[in-house]
């Protein structure tokens, strides 16, 4: 019997360390583009007006290059605290924020800028590199808030 025990809390010990493991597995997966563009499907964003944006993240992905020089299905992926500019509904503008809180202008060529800078649902489509690199600007402060339903907590009613 005590076997029996000591065995079911093994097996409990171990269902549960394998499913932290997954998650963890799941969130290293998700880079910080793929973790933003989640949270935007699932909320949603309020509408991004004309104007100059200093609270936006800048995503870079970059494909990686095997030992032949050819693209790798792998993507390095780093995000940065920067400004944008936006004008009729496109980005005209990329800034990356600097330690001193001033702004670089993103020191890119771009390929077809113009056509590909729209903005969707707080996010602007995939601006492409002449290097191939995909940049694009996040809105987080047009995030729409939690729905009721997922809130973290919830308050009783009067009794």
């Amino acid at each position: 019997m005590a076997f029996r025990i000591v065995m079911t809390g093994m097996l409990m010990m171990l269902a549960c360390l394998l499913g932290v493991a997954q998650n963890a597995i799941d969130a290293e997966e998700l880079n910080c583009y793929s973790q933003w563009e989640r949270v935007f499907k699932d909320r949603g964003a309020y509408d991004i007006d004309d104007g100059e944006y200093t609270d936006v993240v800048v995503s870079i992905r970059q494909k990686s290059k095997n030992a032949d020089g050819e693209y790798t299905t792998e993507i390095t992926c780093k995000c940065y605290s920067g400004k944008a500019e936006v004008k009729n509904g496109r980005i005209t503008g990329i800034y990356i924020k600097v330690v001193d809180n001033t702004f670089e202008k993103l020191d890119k060529k771009y390929k077809y800028f113009n056509q590909l800078a729209t903005i969707d649902n707080g996010i602007s489509r995939n601006i492409i590199t002449q290097e191939g690199d995909l940049v694009n600007v996040i809105f987080a402060e047009k995030l729409k808030p939690k729905s009721p339903d997922k809130a973290i907590s919830k308050m009783d009613g009067p009794q």
